[in-house]
């Protein structure tokens, strides 16, 4: 190949690429009313019995939420004001460096959540415990996967300690949006605003929780407390629009039983008792795991 094809080929590449590299596509989203489906908070237990020292255990687990499918609405959620500036302005072909600002100003948000009942979830659980302290790692399934954590104290007759998880849910949504879209590159700028909508259409995100929990047992018998702050949707950005106001936090309140059957199957229930400080009212989901030891 001649050394002139070779540097027109580079050439035409570097200008490409200072082409692209000068172009800014941006979209700001403020939210009018939306639905969202939610997966429920995850409760991370204890062992609930006294486990004996330096001992490694292994566990699976089913578990399942039932209930009618509830939807939770919010209070005092609000779009931040968002302003763009632009100064090139094209007039009768001609550009004039005229400052020009679009805003659009704080508004309520009527945001809900539909948290989904009847699922179903496995998970893998190894579990670790030196002299006292125990540390618990599980893998969450259902179908999309989730990893938490916790680590605290194993005694005798109680329990206690803090956990956190991460993972991704896949969940349905309906919203109505105002947007701001601001356009730039080597030939033209310009700004838009608009409005549209978004008609139960899934998206993928993550999700995270972080908690605490203690139980008291006697004779493979153990009652649970596990209060837990859970996102359940953990994202800046909706349909390539970054959104400018905030999902609403969880707090989720656990408190459930659990009876040993043998030395190798464990039965839990209990309620969800979900609120929080953006979220109108309580909402109650009952939930069931099995798990077999080994």
């Amino acid at each position: 190949m001649k050394p002139w094809i070779v540097y027109i080929v580079f050439l035409g590449i570097l200008v490409l690429w200072s082409l692209c590299g000068c172009t800014t596509d941006v979209r700001y989203m403020n939210l009018k009313k939306g639905s969202f489906d939610i997966d429920p908070p995850v409760s991370v237990t204890g062992i609930g019995k006294n486990l004996g020292r330096d001992t490694m255990a292994f566990s699976l687990s089913v578990s399942g939420n039932y209930g009618d499918n509830q939807r939770i609405a919010s209070k005092r959620v609000w779009n931040r004001e968002k302003s763009l500036t632009w100064r090139t302005v094209k007039e009768e072909g001609y550009y004039s460096d005229v400052e020009t600002t679009l805003t659009m100003p704080e508004s309520k948000a009527d945001l809900s959540y539909r948290l989904k009942t009847y699922q179903f979830t496995v998970s893998f659980d190894f579990w670790k415990k030196w002299k006292y302290t125990v540390l618990h790692p599980s893998i969450f399934l259902n179908p999309w996967p989730l990893l938490s954590v916790s680590y605290g104290y194993n005694g005798s007759f109680c329990e206690f300690g803090a956990f956190s998880y991460l993972g991704f849910s896949r969940n349905k949504s309906t919203f109505e949006y105002n947007y701001l879209h601001f356009h730039q590159d080597y030939m033209d700028d310009w700004i838009e605003e608009g409005n549209g909508s978004i008609d139960k259409k899934n998206f993928v995100r993550i999700r995270a929780g972080l908690g605490g929990y203690s139980s008291v047992y006697w004779n493979g018998f153990a009652l649970t407390y596990a209060p837990s702050i859970y996102q359940p949707w953990f994202t800046n950005s909706l349909s390539d629009m970054y959104t400018e106001f905030d999902f609403p936090l969880i707090i989720n309140q656990y408190i459930g039983a659990s009876a040993w059957l043998g030395n190798h199957w464990k039965l839990s229930m209990g309620v969800d008792v979900i609120s929080g400080s953006k979220l109108i009212g309580k909402t109650i989901t009952e939930e069931m795991t099995l798990s077999f030891w080994m």
